[in-house]
């Protein structure tokens, strides 16, 4: 996937002699930083406080390395352990199987009378610590193979690397620094990519590969407190998209969003559990929605929808929506009166959006008035998220073939976007805001200042410390839905404000207005989630 970048690396088992000549020019994301530190020696006398530990650990020199990488076993007595911005994948060139970094560290180590400093990536399950002449040569040191060894040069370090088999072996003594403080800042990072994902479960976190937090989660338990559940009943699945679709509304919510919704509609494709929301006014709006999904699924998916399964609410069961339905060949299911139980996926599919909704708001200490975003982001945020019903897949996987995690970011977390159209010579070029949502060619930023949301593409994001401001949104009277419809007027209204301003009258007679996309996947997929049938908290 193009989120992920992807290094060759070698498996310590199998090392091709040949393949080490290749793949110089790759590096990755962790060693960017000029005054970051490959190898340092130590003096003896150097106060360095380190503690050695009984235990040796195996490297292996590898030309073919993009960066130093370490067993994920080791991540305990690192320091420094930080999250990436991205996740890595690594491929191994000798099975074709990959691995996936989310972390880096460093960790220390000593050879003799030298001890070095590593910044390396964290590579769960990986079978060999590697040591990447790509990076000591970035950082000046001079490696020489000569016969059966390896000579590592600086004028501070000299090491001898000998060669065992076809694999350049070379032993450490692990060296501990601070470990009760490593411990400590190690566990705070764990808790970022739960925050990202919208306080995702565990389970779901270790499926993707993400690290895990043992620390509990305050506001999961304050937002997802539940009654014991009832005894459940599996129905038989759909084979296909379109099959069966559920639909439900959720409300009146108090307060109601700056634009005055108070209600909240899902419409869940069963195969997939890819699942649309709609933030509402009125629920008589809902029944236009549903046929605008059915259309659109129709066009993008070349199949047509068999059953809708809804409750016996007047928002449903109405002339426009029996009409539809009779003309398409569809089948409308309804419950019975009182039984929501029978309409459980979308029921379900409700908690889960507020559950997620009640917990980013928290996290965030942003107004409850901004519910709506929030909502819309944990649908973001549940369509990438594996579930048990699909074992272990996620409803992107099979709606789009893929999953994009490039673009999670804490919600509500501090940023700054470029101002456009830009000002004068002396004005600021970036604004302080808050993240509250997704858009396909951007994210949706709330301005501190003026109190207003746009859709920004050039941010620089700030998500270690939680915020503290209680914004409030000024409601926009343009944006007044949470449509594709709207969405594409507040993306063309931020990017194409300088020339709204400076050539008006040309553009108000020349402009050639094209019929919006409105019923892209592409587009809504912003409001998209999947459906978690599981007895814990999603």
């Amino acid at each position: 996937m193009d989120d992920f970048k992807k290094f060759p690396v070698f498996d310590g088992e199998k090392i091709n002699s040949e393949y080490q000549t290749q793949n110089g020019k790759n590096m990755s994301q962790v060693s960017n930083s000029e005054d970051s530190v490959a190898f340092i020696a130590v003096n003896e006398n150097h106060a360095l406080n380190s503690q050695h530990v009984d235990k040796k650990i195996n490297f292996f020199l590898d030309s073919g390395a993009s960066d130093h990488m370490v067993s994920s076993d080791l991540e305990i007595c690192m320091s420094e352990v930080k999250m990436l911005e991205r996740p890595i994948s690594i491929s191994i060139a000798w099975n074709g199987k990959c691995l996936m970094a989310t972390k880096k560290g460093r960790l220390r180590i000593k050879h003799l009378k030298t001890e070095i400093s590593l910044e390396a990536l964290i590579v769960p399950n990986l079978s060999a610590n590697l040591i990447s002449v790509n990076q000591l040569t970035r950082k000046g040191l001079e490696v020489t193979f000569v016969e059966n060894k390896a000579v590592i040069k600086s004028n501070s370090v000299n090491l001898t690397v000998n060669k065992i088999g076809k694999m350049y072996k070379i032993e450490f003594d692990l060296l501990l620094q601070n470990f009760g403080q490593a411990l400590k800042t190690n566990n705070v990072d764990l808790t970022l990519w739960h925050r990202r994902m919208g306080h995702l479960n565990r389970k779901s976190l270790q499926r993707m590969k993400l690290p895990v937090s043992d620390e509990v989660c305050s506001e999961c338990k304050k937002g997802k407190a539940t009654r014991l559940p009832f005894i459940s009943c599996k129905l038989p699945r759909s084979n296909r998209i379109g099959e069966l679709i559920h639909t439900d509304l959720c409300g009146p919510i108090d307060p109601p969003t700056a634009n005055g919704e108070r209600y909240f509609q899902v419409i869940v494709d069963d195969y997939s559990h890819f699942t649309k929301v709609y933030l509402l006014k009125q629920k008589n709006e809902a029944t236009n929605n549903v046929i605008n999904y059915v259309n659109s699924i129709e066009a993008q998916h070349d199949t047509r929808v068999f059953k809708i399964r809804c409750d016996n609410g007047g928002e449903f069961l109405n002339k426009t929506l029996q009409q539809f339905t009779s003309q398409k060949g569809i089948h409308l299911q309804t419950t019975v009166p009182y039984t929501s139980q029978q309409n459980g996926v979308s029921e379900r599919m409700n908690r889960t959006l507020l559950d997620k909704a009640r917990c980013m708001i928290s996290d965030s200490d942003l107004s409850k008035e901004m519910w709506g975003y929030a909502v819309l982001s944990a649908a973001y945020l549940l369509n990438r998220s594996p579930t048990n019903a699909l074992n272990g897949e996620t409803p992107s996987d099979r709606w789009f073939g893929e999953t994009d995690l490039s673009k999670i970011r804490v919600f509500g977390c501090k940023l700054w976007y470029s101002i456009l159209p830009k000002g004068g010579k002396l004005d600021d070029r970036a604004a302080e805001g808050r993240l509250v949502g997704y858009m396909d060619n951007g994210y949706r930023v709330f301005d501190i200042k003026t109190r207003v949301v746009h859709v920004a593409r050039d941010i620089v994001f700030h998500e270690s410390n939680k915020s503290s401001n209680d914004v409030k949104l000024i409601p926009n009277e343009e944006e007044n839905e949470f449509n594709d419809k709207e969405n594409e007027h507040c993306v063309e209204k931020f990017y194409d404000a300088e020339n709204d301003i400076q050539e008006n009258e040309l553009r108000q007679s020349s402009r050639v207005k094209k019929k919006p996309v409105r019923f892209g996947f592409d587009e809504y997929e912003t409001y998209e989630a999947c459906c978690m049938f599981i007895s814990g908290d999603p």
